[in-house]
């Protein structure tokens, strides 16, 4: 994971960040033959997660302070049989 922050004026902050991860599922070692399908699980890779954030000091002794962030991320479905 990579971020940053970035000090735009004395009273705002913005952090900004990406992830990446890559799954390697582990793939069967038996198959239905009825069902060849179910002999490759997809692997997911190029998964890029983006972050963006902020922090903003409402007064100028920083007692009250504004904070947000947002991440985009995705997750491979998961079937519990």
């Amino acid at each position: 994971m990579y971020r940053t922050s970035y000090k735009v004026t004395p009273r705002l902050t913005l952090n900004l960040g990406v992830r990446y991860d890559y799954a390697d599922l582990p793939q069967p070692t038996v198959t239905n033959p009825d069902y060849p399908a179910t002999g490759r699980i997809p692997t997911y890779g190029k998964q890029f997660a983006p972050r963006l954030g902020f922090a903003y000091a409402v007064d100028d002794q920083s007692k009250t302070v504004v904070r947000a962030a947002t991440v985009f991320s995705m997750d491979a479905i998961r079937v519990m049989i």
